[in-house]
């Protein structure tokens, strides 16, 4: 939540200065008021005793302490962690370059004298004066209007502080005792602000993930860097930072490259959230401020704009200077457009630097706010007997914006990442709605089937599912060719194919006994006698009572009349105590294998469930079959058969396999010709119509039909297609329930994973590659755009290719997963093609 702002500028004009407040909907109150002459005397005295001290000031005598206030959550490694166990053994020089400035005053400076009782003095002069000018009557209006604001405010306020010309500047503004009342002066939160911004403010980046800090180590001549490295690298792993510059411990290089490259860091397309500067600066008017990267090499703040604005509109928030003289960089960043700056006003010796940055870091590992560390480090420079070091550092802010934060990410900001952005959303929705619609996902899966039958082709892979198979069973087909011949032969079957002759099948039976099958399914409902005479039925009836005292078995297929909810089934003196199980038909309109528990009893198991456990077992005696469901039946258990999702995790047939793989088939007319040869049947067969036109039509009143012949899955096309005279054939039910004995057989159950689930998914992968794009491009690229769009093109269609053959593999192979393509791939590129397109040096 954004404090309460207050606006407040004061303008000199010689010995009159103007105070005006400004706040809320042009609000306002203003004050003139006499500005004190001997100010300016007292800070140039205390300016030159300042810079006395410090520059005869010995570091070795006074180690950087460890925090006193606000210990580090995370400690600091040695030799910051414990300073005063291992103190410097080589002092910094006892003169001006200890001072992070470019000069030294000129003119030599007697040791001798107690500098440090003489800046006290001035010190205390300075702010007595400076304390006593504000509490003057002529303010009380506007010290009154800040006082009840802050007293009405449970966060605080912020006071904007604008000062013109730069010798207001200097002064210790943050410093002025607004109110009386400690608790409310500790609301009040006074940050300095440039008279001129120009530039808009940009968005925050995302909290999402960790803070990106680049270190610009420079010219360290007479200075000791090195711990302020250990003390950022003690950030991590909160934070990622990279160091760069003269001192960073990188392999000396040119100063035109080294230049080249601090400009390429600062606009790395990642971007950062805080610039952290150690080193020698100094302030310009021209320029804004310059700094030296090296021995004898400088840049200026006008050169660095180009590559800040990058860095700023790429989420730059934060700049710290931890170097001399920074009134002028701080107002031309701020004008530039960074949300906040921390500069030092006057020189700044080395160890004082360190010492403020170990307790301004302690402070953000304790998730304080940039201001609010500040000011802590601020306090601590004076507890540390640092003499007037507390009134150097400055916070300038730009007005609108909040202080800087080291986060940690939490589930609303993740939340927030998730969220796509408009294009994206677009996608998005599209491919969910394109997920949830029934016919779509048959449309999808039908192909799939057909692209997968063509991979177990290409990579020979048409056998991995059992040995032999074919051998399992026998397919026994009444086509149009068996009931030709038959009408022109022995006339069983008689003038018309429906119903079934059922001494037809009586024969069909008695060859395959006669050939040791013991497992016969007949897919057939007899639930009449048959018109052709009673000894059809007699005759059907007598050879299954043979069979089965020779050891045969039988399955009876028996069907649900939809509009009755009565199962239709053969005549109980053909059946004779077999067994009699559901025969599932309509493959072409729902791939779903037959494993839902919504039947009557534990005995009205599938047709094709009941052979394969009698294939497997070639008994009933002791206890039932165990119907083992795969997950996807729990699955349908725990959220119901909704409509809208026929394919949530529910097992398919798998055709994909060719049928010559799945059973070995027979015409009918074929097997009763004395003269074949049918040596080696399978031990299992099924009787079942073989596409004839009559077959299965058992139309009822609403129109609803068993369909025994429909157009085939373009799997089962692309194998009938290998032999011309199959190419435009039906399928049949019966060729679906030998799928399905070879699935029940094998436990072969091929999963699917909603489309919905992994487009979904695919939209947080293209999150994280668009994250992972952007980690990518690194400013040290020297290739052209194109170029680098040609390589994400390339990692890309490799990632999405080898997605691809997983996909196809998982479902070929023993694990039977079949994870969608199309929608999920069409989410990812649409997610990372307008970032690949856009991609630049």
């Amino acid at each position: 939540m954004m404090l309460a702002e207050f606006r407040l500028k004061v303008t000199r004009f010689e010995t009159i200065c103007q105070f005006e407040l400004a706040w809320g909907e042009s609000q306002s109150t203003s004050a003139r008021h006499s500005y004190p002459a001997q100010l300016d005397r007292l800070y140039q005295n205390w300016q030159q005793l300042y810079l006395n001290f410090y520059q005869t000031w010995l570091p070795v005598q006074d180690p950087i302490p460890t925090p006193i206030q606000t210990p580090i959550q995370t400690p600091i490694q040695t030799p910051i962690q414990t300073p005063i166990q291992t103190p410097i053994q080589t002092p910094i020089q006892t003169s001006a370059q200890a001072l992070r400035a470019y000069v030294a005053k000129s003119g030599s400076i007697d040791p001798k004298i107690d500098w440090k009782t003489q800046l006290k003095e001035a010190e205390t002069a300075l702010l007595q004066a400076f304390r006593d000018w504000l509490a003057e009557g002529a303010l009380r209006d506007i010290r009154q209007e800040l006082t009840n604001a802050a007293r009405g405010s449970k966060l605080g306020l912020n006071v904007f502080l604008t000062c013109e010309p730069d010798d207001l500047v200097r002064l210790p503004w943050e410093n002025w005792q607004i109110s009386d009342d400690q608790a409310v002066l500790d609301k009040i939160r006074l940050v300095r602000t440039p008279s001129r911004i120009r530039s808009s403010r940009m968005p925050q980046r995302a909290r999402w993930k960790r803070v990106r800090i680049l270190a610009i180590f420079c010219d360290d001549l007479g200075l000791d860097l090195s711990q302020e490295k250990q003390i950022l690298k003690s950030l991590e792993p909160l934070v990622s930072v990279q160091m760069i510059g003269w001192g960073s411990d990188s392999v000396p290089q040119p100063t035109r490259d080294l230049r080249q490259s601090i400009l390429a860091a600062i606009t790395d397309p990642r971007g950062w959230d805080m610039l952290f500067f150690a080193g020698h600066s100094d302030e310009t008017k021209a320029t804004s401020g310059m700094v030296a990267i090296a021995p004898n090499e400088y840049i200026t703040i006008e050169d660095l704009k180009p590559s800040l604005t990058t860095a700023k509109n790429q989420g730059l928030q934060l700049a710290i200077f931890n170097s001399c003289s920074g009134l002028q960089i701080a107002a031309a960043l701020i004008d530039l457009g960074l949300n906040e700056v921390i500069v030092m006003r006057e020189r700044i010796h080395s160890r004082v630097a360190q010492a403020f940055l170990v307790q301004f870091a302690s402070g953000l590992k304790e998730y304080k706010t940039a201001h609010r560390a500040m000011r802590e480090a601020v306090a601590s420079l004076d507890k540390l007997e640092y003499p007037s070091a507390y009134l150097v550092p400055s916070l300038f802010q730009r007005p609108g914006t909040a202080s800087f934060l080291l986060s940690l990410p939490n589930w609303r900001q993740g939340i927030n990442w998730l969220l796509p952005k408009p294009q994206e959303a677009i996608a998005l929705l599209l491919c969910i709605f394109l997920s949830i619609l029934p016919w779509m996902q048959i449309g999808l899966l039908d192909q799939r089937e057909l692209v997968q039958a063509w991979y177990r082709q290409l990579t020979d892979q048409l056998t991995n599912q059992g040995l032999n198979l074919a051998s399992d069973l026998a397919l026994v087909r009444i086509d149009d060719a068996s009931i030709q011949k038959d009408k022109q032969g022995e006339q069983i079957i008689g003038g018309s194919a429906f119903p079934i002759s059922q001494q037809y099948i009586g024969k069909l039976v008695s060859t395959l006994t006669n050939q040791s099958v013991k497992v016969i399914g007949i897919d057939y409902v007899m639930d009449d006698p048959d018109p052709r005479g009673a000894e059809h039925t007699l005759y059907l009836s007598k050879i299954i009572q043979q069979a089965v005292k020779n050891g045969g078995q039988f399955v009876f297929a028996k069907i649900l009349n939809p509009n009755s909810n009565i199962w239709m089934q053969s005549l109980s003196e053909i059946t004779q105590g077999n067994i009699e199980a559901p025969a599932i038909r309509a493959v072409g309109d729902n791939f779903h294998m037959p494993i839902q528990s919504n039947f009557d009893s534990s005995l009205d198991l599938p047709f094709s469930y009941w052979l394969s456990w009698l294939h497997r077992h070639q008994s009933t005696a002791g206890a039932l079959p165990q119907y083992r469901l795969p997950l996807s039946e729990l699955l349908d258990a725990l959220m119901g058969r909704l409509s809208l999702y026929p394919m949530w995790f529910h097992a398919i047939t798998d055709f994909s396999i060719p049928p010559e793989q799945i059973y070995r088939e027979i015409p009918a007319w074929e097997l009763l010709e004395p003269t074949s040869d049918l040596a080696d049947l399978p031990r299992s067969a099924i009787i079942t119509a073989g596409g004839y036109p009559e077959a299965g039509i058992a139309q009822t009143d609403n129109g609803i039909g068993y369909l025994e012949n429909f157009t085939p899955p373009k799997a089962m096309q692309h194998w009938y297609g290998r032999q011309p005279e199959n190419h435009y054939r039906q399928m049949t039910g019966g060729e679906h329930l030998g799928y399905l004995f070879h699935h029940f057989l094998h436990q072969r159950f091929v999963i699917p994973v909603p489309s919905l689930l992994m487009v979904l998914l695919a939209a947080v992968i293209g999150k994280l590659a668009l994250t992972a794009q952007r980690a990518t491009q690194s400013y040290q690229y020297s290739s052209s755009a194109s170029s680098a769009r040609s390589r994400a093109m390339l990692y890309w269609a490799i990632g999405t290719i080898f997605y691809i053959l997983l996909s196809l593999q998982l479902y070929v192979s023993s694990a039977a997963i079949l994870l969608p393509i199309v929608l999920p791939i069409t989410v990812l590129w649409l997610y990372l093609l307008p970032e690949i397109l856009s991609l630049r040096r």
